[in-house]
Protein backbone atom coordinates (compact mmCIF):
# COMPACT_ATOMS: atom_id res chain seq x y z
CA UNK A 1 0.00 0.00 0.00
CA UNK A 2 2.89 2.39 0.69
CA UNK A 3 4.33 1.77 -2.76
CA UNK A 4 0.94 2.37 -4.37
CA UNK A 5 0.47 5.59 -2.36
CA UNK A 6 3.96 6.75 -3.38
CA UNK A 7 3.11 5.92 -7.00
CA UNK A 8 -0.08 8.00 -6.91
CA UNK A 9 1.80 10.90 -5.29
CA UNK A 10 4.49 10.71 -8.00
CA UNK A 11 1.86 10.67 -10.75
CA UNK A 12 0.14 13.70 -9.22
CA UNK A 13 3.50 15.46 -9.05
CA UNK A 14 4.19 14.68 -12.71
CA UNK A 15 0.78 16.02 -13.76
CA UNK A 16 1.31 19.20 -11.73
CA UNK A 17 4.77 19.62 -13.27
CA UNK A 18 3.36 19.28 -16.79
CA UNK A 19 0.76 21.99 -16.16
CA UNK A 20 3.44 24.47 -15.10
CA UNK A 21 4.01 25.16 -18.78
CA UNK A 22 0.67 27.00 -18.74
CA UNK A 23 0.45 28.15 -15.11
CA UNK A 24 4.07 29.39 -14.84
CA UNK A 25 5.18 30.76 -18.21
CA UNK A 26 8.92 31.33 -18.75
CA UNK A 27 10.24 34.73 -17.68
CA UNK A 28 11.85 37.24 -20.03
CA UNK A 29 15.37 36.17 -19.04
CA UNK A 30 14.70 32.46 -19.63
CA UNK A 31 16.56 32.43 -22.95
CA UNK A 32 19.66 34.11 -21.49
CA UNK A 33 19.53 31.88 -18.41
CA UNK A 34 19.39 28.73 -20.54
CA UNK A 35 22.40 29.89 -22.55
CA UNK A 36 24.34 30.62 -19.36
CA UNK A 37 23.44 27.22 -17.88
CA UNK A 38 23.95 25.45 -21.24
CA UNK A 39 20.58 23.77 -20.82
CA UNK A 40 18.09 24.46 -23.65
CA UNK A 41 15.23 22.92 -21.64
CA UNK A 42 15.29 25.89 -19.25
CA UNK A 43 13.78 28.05 -21.99
CA UNK A 44 10.41 26.59 -20.92
CA UNK A 45 10.70 28.12 -17.46
CA UNK A 46 9.67 26.04 -14.45
CA UNK A 47 8.54 23.11 -16.61
CA UNK A 48 11.93 21.40 -16.96
CA UNK A 49 13.01 21.46 -13.26
CA UNK A 50 9.56 20.34 -12.12
CA UNK A 51 9.43 17.45 -14.58
CA UNK A 52 12.94 16.34 -13.63
CA UNK A 53 11.98 16.28 -9.94
CA UNK A 54 8.90 14.26 -10.86
CA UNK A 55 11.11 11.83 -12.81
CA UNK A 56 13.26 11.29 -9.70
CA UNK A 57 10.12 10.61 -7.66
CA UNK A 58 8.96 8.06 -10.26
CA UNK A 59 12.39 6.38 -10.14
CA UNK A 60 11.98 6.01 -6.37
CA UNK A 61 8.62 4.31 -6.92
CA UNK A 62 10.24 1.85 -9.34
CA UNK A 63 12.92 1.10 -6.75
CA UNK A 64 10.21 0.49 -4.13
CA UNK A 65 8.53 -2.13 -6.30
CA UNK A 66 11.92 -3.71 -7.00
CA UNK A 67 12.67 -3.88 -3.27
CA UNK A 68 9.28 -5.49 -2.58
CA UNK A 69 9.96 -8.12 -5.26
CA UNK A 70 13.34 -8.93 -3.70
CA UNK A 71 11.82 -9.40 -0.23
CA UNK A 72 8.57 -11.28 -1.12
CA UNK A 73 10.05 -14.72 -0.48
CA UNK A 74 6.77 -16.62 -0.09
CA UNK A 75 4.87 -14.80 -2.85
CA UNK A 76 3.69 -16.84 -5.82
CA UNK A 77 4.95 -16.40 -9.37
CA UNK A 78 1.92 -14.36 -10.43
CA UNK A 79 2.55 -11.80 -7.68
CA UNK A 80 6.22 -11.52 -8.61
CA UNK A 81 5.24 -10.98 -12.24
CA UNK A 82 2.92 -8.13 -11.21
CA UNK A 83 5.70 -6.53 -9.18
CA UNK A 84 8.07 -6.84 -12.13
CA UNK A 85 5.49 -5.27 -14.43
CA UNK A 86 4.96 -2.35 -12.03
CA UNK A 87 8.71 -1.78 -11.74
CA UNK A 88 9.08 -1.87 -15.54
CA UNK A 89 6.15 0.52 -16.08
CA UNK A 90 7.39 3.20 -13.66
CA UNK A 91 10.96 2.85 -14.92
CA UNK A 92 9.59 3.42 -18.42
CA UNK A 93 7.66 6.48 -17.25
CA UNK A 94 10.73 7.93 -15.50
CA UNK A 95 12.82 7.51 -18.64
CA UNK A 96 10.07 9.14 -20.69
CA UNK A 97 10.03 12.18 -18.38
CA UNK A 98 13.82 12.44 -18.51
CA UNK A 99 13.73 12.18 -22.29
CA UNK A 100 11.22 15.04 -22.51
CA UNK A 101 13.57 17.42 -20.67
CA UNK A 102 16.89 16.12 -22.04
CA UNK A 103 18.91 17.67 -24.83
CA UNK A 104 19.17 14.42 -26.81
CA UNK A 105 15.92 12.91 -28.03
CA UNK A 106 17.39 9.44 -28.66
CA UNK A 107 15.65 6.45 -27.17
CA UNK A 108 17.49 5.02 -24.13
CA UNK A 109 18.35 1.34 -24.66
CA UNK A 110 17.99 0.25 -21.01
CA UNK A 111 14.43 -1.05 -21.24
CA UNK A 112 14.60 -2.48 -24.75
CA UNK A 113 15.95 -5.82 -23.54
CA UNK A 114 13.04 -6.35 -21.12
CA UNK A 115 10.54 -8.73 -22.70
CA UNK A 116 7.34 -9.07 -20.68
CA UNK A 117 4.69 -11.30 -22.22
CA UNK A 118 1.40 -11.63 -20.34
CA UNK A 119 0.29 -15.12 -19.39
CA UNK A 120 -3.02 -14.23 -17.70
CA UNK A 121 -5.74 -11.63 -18.11
CA UNK A 122 -4.58 -9.77 -14.99
CA UNK A 123 -1.05 -9.48 -16.38
CA UNK A 124 -2.41 -8.25 -19.71
CA UNK A 125 -4.38 -5.51 -17.93
CA UNK A 126 -1.31 -4.56 -15.86
CA UNK A 127 0.84 -4.36 -19.03
CA UNK A 128 -1.64 -2.07 -20.77
CA UNK A 129 -0.04 1.00 -19.15
CA UNK A 130 3.41 0.05 -20.49
CA UNK A 131 1.96 -0.47 -23.97
CA UNK A 132 0.28 2.92 -23.91
CA UNK A 133 3.50 4.57 -22.72
CA UNK A 134 5.37 3.09 -25.67
CA UNK A 135 2.73 4.42 -28.08
CA UNK A 136 2.77 7.91 -26.52
CA UNK A 137 6.57 8.04 -26.69
CA UNK A 138 6.57 6.90 -30.32
CA UNK A 139 3.99 9.49 -31.36
CA UNK A 140 5.93 12.28 -29.67
CA UNK A 141 9.57 11.57 -30.52
CA UNK A 142 9.20 9.66 -33.81
CA UNK A 143 6.90 12.29 -35.30
CA UNK A 144 8.77 14.47 -37.83
CA UNK A 145 6.53 17.44 -37.04
CA UNK A 146 7.81 17.57 -33.43
CA UNK A 147 10.21 20.48 -33.40
CA UNK A 148 13.12 21.14 -31.05
CA UNK A 149 12.43 22.55 -27.63
CA UNK A 150 9.55 22.02 -25.22
CA UNK A 151 6.08 22.79 -26.57
CA UNK A 152 2.48 22.15 -25.55
CA UNK A 153 2.72 18.84 -27.39
CA UNK A 154 5.22 17.67 -24.76
CA UNK A 155 2.88 18.80 -21.98
CA UNK A 156 -0.05 16.87 -23.49
CA UNK A 157 2.18 13.79 -23.88
CA UNK A 158 3.19 13.92 -20.21
CA UNK A 159 -0.44 14.26 -19.11
CA UNK A 160 -1.42 11.33 -21.34
CA UNK A 161 1.39 9.22 -19.85
CA UNK A 162 0.21 10.04 -16.33
CA UNK A 163 -3.35 9.10 -17.25
CA UNK A 164 -2.15 5.80 -18.73
CA UNK A 165 -0.23 4.87 -15.56
CA UNK A 166 -3.10 5.84 -13.27
CA UNK A 167 -5.04 2.72 -14.23
CA UNK A 168 -4.33 -0.82 -15.27
CA UNK A 169 -3.12 -2.15 -11.90
CA UNK A 170 -4.91 -5.36 -10.94
CA UNK A 171 -3.40 -7.21 -7.98
CA UNK A 172 -4.09 -10.89 -7.22
CA UNK A 173 -4.67 -12.25 -3.76
CA UNK A 174 -1.14 -13.57 -3.51
CA UNK A 175 0.30 -10.09 -2.94
CA UNK A 176 -0.45 -10.33 0.79
CA UNK A 177 0.22 -14.05 1.21
CA UNK A 178 3.06 -15.81 2.98
CA UNK A 179 4.10 -13.21 5.55
CA UNK A 180 4.31 -10.46 2.94
CA UNK A 181 4.12 -7.79 5.63
CA UNK A 182 5.77 -9.66 8.52
CA UNK A 183 9.13 -11.06 9.52
CA UNK A 184 10.45 -14.22 7.85
CA UNK A 185 12.86 -15.11 10.65
CA UNK A 186 13.91 -14.00 14.12
CA UNK A 187 17.52 -13.47 15.11
CA UNK A 188 19.41 -12.90 18.35
CA UNK A 189 22.78 -11.16 18.45
CA UNK A 190 25.47 -11.58 21.09
CA UNK A 191 26.84 -9.39 22.64
CA UNK A 192 23.59 -7.50 23.06
CA UNK A 193 22.56 -4.20 24.59
CA UNK A 194 22.54 -4.14 28.39
CA UNK A 195 19.11 -2.85 29.39
CA UNK A 196 19.40 -3.35 33.16
CA UNK A 197 20.62 0.17 33.89
CA UNK A 198 18.27 3.11 34.07
CA UNK A 199 20.25 5.17 31.54
CA UNK A 200 20.86 3.37 28.23
CA UNK A 201 24.60 3.05 27.37
CA UNK A 202 26.06 4.52 24.20
CA UNK A 203 27.72 1.22 23.28
CA UNK A 204 27.04 -2.50 23.83
CA UNK A 205 30.64 -3.73 24.08
CA UNK A 206 34.22 -2.47 24.25
CA UNK A 207 37.01 -3.71 22.01
CA UNK A 208 40.77 -3.13 22.41
CA UNK A 209 42.47 -2.50 19.08
CA UNK A 210 44.76 -5.50 19.54
CA UNK A 211 41.83 -7.88 20.11
CA UNK A 212 38.90 -9.18 18.07
CA UNK A 213 35.25 -9.19 19.03
CA UNK A 214 33.50 -12.56 18.76
CA UNK A 215 30.07 -11.89 17.28
CA UNK A 216 27.50 -14.68 17.49
CA UNK A 217 24.16 -14.78 15.69
CA UNK A 218 21.38 -17.30 16.32
CA UNK A 219 18.08 -17.37 14.47
CA UNK A 220 15.03 -19.38 13.54
CA UNK A 221 13.10 -19.44 10.26
CA UNK A 222 9.42 -18.70 10.83
CA UNK A 223 6.84 -20.93 9.10
CA UNK A 224 5.00 -19.23 6.22
CA UNK A 225 1.32 -18.41 6.24
CA UNK A 226 -0.56 -21.11 4.26
CA UNK A 227 -0.49 -20.19 0.59
CA UNK A 228 -2.77 -21.21 -2.21
CA UNK A 229 -2.63 -24.81 -3.40
CA UNK A 230 -1.55 -23.86 -6.91
CA UNK A 231 2.09 -23.34 -5.98
CA UNK A 232 4.43 -25.12 -3.61
CA UNK A 233 6.06 -22.80 -1.04
CA UNK A 234 9.74 -22.00 -1.51
CA UNK A 235 12.28 -23.82 0.60
CA UNK A 236 15.07 -22.11 2.53
CA UNK A 237 18.26 -23.74 1.30
CA UNK A 238 20.57 -21.37 3.15
CA UNK A 239 20.77 -18.10 5.06
CA UNK A 240 23.32 -15.52 3.94
CA UNK A 241 24.71 -13.50 6.84
CA UNK A 242 26.32 -10.13 6.08
CA UNK A 243 28.30 -8.38 8.83
CA UNK A 244 29.40 -4.75 8.39
CA UNK A 245 31.25 -2.36 10.70
CA UNK A 246 30.72 1.35 10.01
CA UNK A 247 32.65 4.05 11.93
CA UNK A 248 30.82 6.96 13.52
CA UNK A 249 31.87 10.46 12.49
CA UNK A 250 33.52 12.54 15.18
CA UNK A 251 30.63 14.80 16.23
CA UNK A 252 28.86 15.81 19.41
CA UNK A 253 25.39 15.09 18.04
CA UNK A 254 23.47 12.19 19.54
CA UNK A 255 21.87 11.09 16.27
CA UNK A 256 24.39 9.97 13.65
CA UNK A 257 23.62 9.39 9.96
CA UNK A 258 25.67 6.51 8.49
CA UNK A 259 24.14 6.45 5.00
CA UNK A 260 27.09 8.05 3.18
CA UNK A 261 29.88 6.44 5.25
CA UNK A 262 31.45 3.29 3.74
CA UNK A 263 31.97 0.34 6.12
CA UNK A 264 35.51 -0.58 7.15
CA UNK A 265 34.59 -4.27 7.44
CA UNK A 266 32.29 -6.43 5.30
CA UNK A 267 32.05 -10.17 5.85
CA UNK A 268 29.59 -12.52 4.10
CA UNK A 269 28.94 -16.15 4.93
CA UNK A 270 26.15 -18.62 4.12
CA UNK A 271 24.90 -21.13 6.67
CA UNK A 272 22.48 -24.02 6.25
CA UNK A 273 19.55 -24.11 8.69
CA UNK A 274 18.93 -27.35 10.58
CA UNK A 275 15.26 -27.86 11.45
CA UNK A 276 14.66 -24.13 10.83
CA UNK A 277 17.46 -23.11 13.24
CA UNK A 278 20.73 -21.50 12.17
CA UNK A 279 23.74 -19.88 13.82
CA UNK A 280 26.87 -18.05 12.67
CA UNK A 281 29.98 -16.54 14.22
CA UNK A 282 32.22 -13.75 13.02
CA UNK A 283 35.34 -12.04 14.38
CA UNK A 284 35.22 -8.24 14.18
CA UNK A 285 38.39 -6.16 14.28
CA UNK A 286 39.01 -2.45 13.62
CA UNK A 287 42.18 -0.41 13.23
CA UNK A 288 41.34 2.98 14.76
CA UNK A 289 39.65 3.88 18.07
CA UNK A 290 36.11 5.23 18.18
CA UNK A 291 32.51 4.14 17.99
CA UNK A 292 31.38 1.64 15.35
CA UNK A 293 27.98 0.33 14.33
CA UNK A 294 28.19 -3.42 13.74
CA UNK A 295 25.18 -4.49 11.65
CA UNK A 296 24.13 -8.04 10.83
CA UNK A 297 21.63 -8.67 8.02
CA UNK A 298 20.11 -12.01 7.05
CA UNK A 299 18.94 -13.03 3.58
CA UNK A 300 17.34 -16.24 2.35
CA UNK A 301 18.69 -18.47 -0.42
CA UNK A 302 16.03 -20.66 -2.04
CA UNK A 303 16.38 -24.05 -3.70
CA UNK A 304 17.27 -22.35 -7.02
CA UNK A 305 20.19 -20.46 -5.39
CA UNK A 306 18.33 -17.15 -5.76
CA UNK A 307 18.99 -14.53 -3.09
CA UNK A 308 16.07 -12.82 -1.32
CA UNK A 309 16.64 -9.76 0.88
CA UNK A 310 14.19 -10.86 3.54
CA UNK A 311 16.03 -9.50 6.57
CA UNK A 312 15.89 -8.78 9.42
CA UNK A 313 18.73 -6.38 10.15
CA UNK A 314 20.01 -5.93 13.67
CA UNK A 315 22.86 -3.75 14.89
CA UNK A 316 24.87 -2.89 17.98
CA UNK A 317 27.39 -0.14 18.76
CA UNK A 318 30.87 -1.05 19.98
CA UNK A 319 33.62 1.20 21.32
CA UNK A 320 37.16 0.53 20.16
CA UNK A 321 40.00 1.83 22.33
CA UNK A 322 43.73 1.41 22.69
CA UNK A 323 44.99 -1.38 24.92
CA UNK A 324 46.30 0.21 28.19
CA UNK A 325 48.85 -2.58 28.73
CA UNK A 326 50.35 -2.18 25.27
CA UNK A 327 50.44 1.60 25.66
CA UNK A 328 52.11 1.36 29.08
CA UNK A 329 54.80 -1.07 27.87
CA UNK A 330 55.56 1.20 24.94
CA UNK A 331 56.05 4.21 27.20
CA UNK A 332 58.26 2.18 29.57
CA UNK A 333 60.45 1.04 26.68
CA UNK A 334 60.89 4.60 25.44
CA UNK A 335 61.86 5.86 28.92
CA UNK A 336 64.99 3.68 29.03
CA UNK A 337 66.75 5.69 26.32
Amino acid sequence: MRARAAALAALARAAHAARTLCTQPPPAIAHAFSQTSRDPALKAGAFAPAVRKAARAVWQVAHKYSAIARTAFHADDSTLRHLQISQHTYSQLAQFLERVTSNSQERPPELDNVDLKPTTLEEKIALSASTQLAEISSKLFDNPTTGPGITHRHMEAVLAAVAACSGGAVWPRGVCAGRAGGAHCRVSLSPAWRLASTTPPDHAATLPLSHRLALKLEGVVLPPVPLSKRQKPRQVKGVQITVTATPHPRTNEKTVELNNIPPVLTAVQTVTPVRDFFSAQQLVSVSTPGLYTVAVEAAFVDENDQLWNTGPRTAIVIKAHEDPSVKGSTQATRSRF
